[in-house]
């Protein structure tokens, strides 16, 4: 049920998710087992899954969403060109996009100035592998939190809704769960960085742009899908409330370098849900 859920989201089929062939910097790989009937296989990085790297691939790899630069087939080509890609996120998030210089990231990965010319011809096509690199490393936790979310309402129907108590449990445990995301977020603050900084370009660079708008649209519509299953007749009107609360609250704890003060959160979350709950059930 969950997995199918899941298939929804990303719009793939679970014969898909069985046997999708994954690209991996140039590589094949093939999605083994089928994953809708238990846990689900190791994680390319060392997280929980790689399954998940088929949905990022259906969002991200069509047309402008794929890598530009130059592939490898060699083992040791695949180490340098993630060493670059990851150096231009280091870059990125001490210094800004105009940080990026082929000399600054060949000297922060620790390779010749003529390797990072020699898989990214120029600086835009860094910037973009860079961002498509970045979109597939963060897109683990984000799935997580999906799953975790329909978990959490598989048992609750638009009618359960009508009763109080069983609002107020599902409310309470979404907004922990969405809380726990934020503090996690706002913990990694290289990576609210990243995505600011990449935000900022794409409204300059249309090339990035073409990426920025399938990974913003993946985000909204899988909030959309959420509040769907719990039977709102407008989803996206829900969604987008959700995820600018969420936004808002990230960018507010992570500028102030403070921890997330979890009973303000839940609070400030709950009291939204609390309404959109209640809209849902009548």
């Amino acid at each position: 049920m969950q997995n199918d859920m899941l298939a929804v989201f990303f719009g793939i089929t679970r014969g898909e998710i069985l046997s999708g062939v994954i690209e991996w910097f140039g590589r094949k790989e093939y999605v083994v087992g089928p994953i809708w009937k238990g846990s689900l296989p190791f994680a390319p990085w060392g997280g929980t899954s790689h399954c998940y790297s088929a949905f990022v691939r259906k969002i991200l790899m069509s047309g402008s969403q794929s890598y530009v630069g130059r592939q490898t087939s060699r083992s040791d080509g695949h180490a340098r060109r993630a060493a670059i890609l990851e150096a231009t996120l280091a870059l990125i998030a001490s210094d800004g996009i105009r940080g990026v210089r082929h000399r600054a990231v060949a000297n922060m990965a620790g390779v010749p100035l003529a390797s990072t010319t020699y898989y990214f011809k120029d600086i835009k096509a860094l910037i973009h592998d860079a961002l498509v690199y970045f979109a597939e490393r963060s897109m683990e936790h984000n799935i997580e939190l999906k799953e975790r979310a329909f978990a959490a309402v598989r048992s609750y129907t638009p009618e359960s809704l009508r009763d109080k108590k069983s609002r107020d449990m599902l409310t309470n445990i979404l907004a922990r769960l969405i809380c726990e995301h934020i503090q996690r977020q706002v913990f990694n603050i290289e990576n609210r960085l990243l995505q600011l900084a990449f935000q900022e370009e794409a409204l300059r660079n249309p090339q990035l742009a073409k990426v920025m708008i399938p990974m913003d649209d993946a985000v909204l519509g899988s909030l959309e899908s959420f509040f769907a299953q719990l039977g709102s007749k407008a989803p996206m009107n829900e969604a987008c409330q959700v995820l600018g609360l969420i936004r808002l609250l990230e960018y507010r704890y992570s500028v102030r370098r403070a921890r997330v003060d979890m009973a303000e959160c839940e609070t400030l979350i709950r009291g939204m849900l609390e309404g959109l709950l209640l809209g849902l059930a009548r």
